[in-house]
């Protein structure tokens, strides 16, 4: 298993050194545009309207007060609960 993910990471880089190589950049998305390429993904829509909501800072989303909201307690970057 740790072989197989080691091979994965080193295919990886080596298709981003390829693609740096040929002056390709990287796409970057923003959530709501990874929510509307992968309608399926309830995370991802979760993140964007959070994302939305919180006049698209992440760091707000941690910080949320909102606890009125439905999506509250699945919102992103929610601190862990120890237990």
């Amino acid at each position: 298993m740790q072989e197989t993910s080691i091979n994965n990471l080193a295919k990886a880089n080596e298709k981003k050194q390829l693609m740096k190589d040929l002056g390709i950049t990287p796409e970057r998305l923003d959530p709501a545009e990874k929510a509307r390429r992968n309608p399926n993904s309830r995370r991802q829509a979760i993140y964007a309207k959070c994302w939305d909501c919180c006049c698209e800072q992440s760091k707000e989303i941690r910080l949320c007060p909102s606890v009125d909201c439905s999506l509250f307690r699945f919102r992103p970057y929610q601190p862990q609960k120890r237990e």
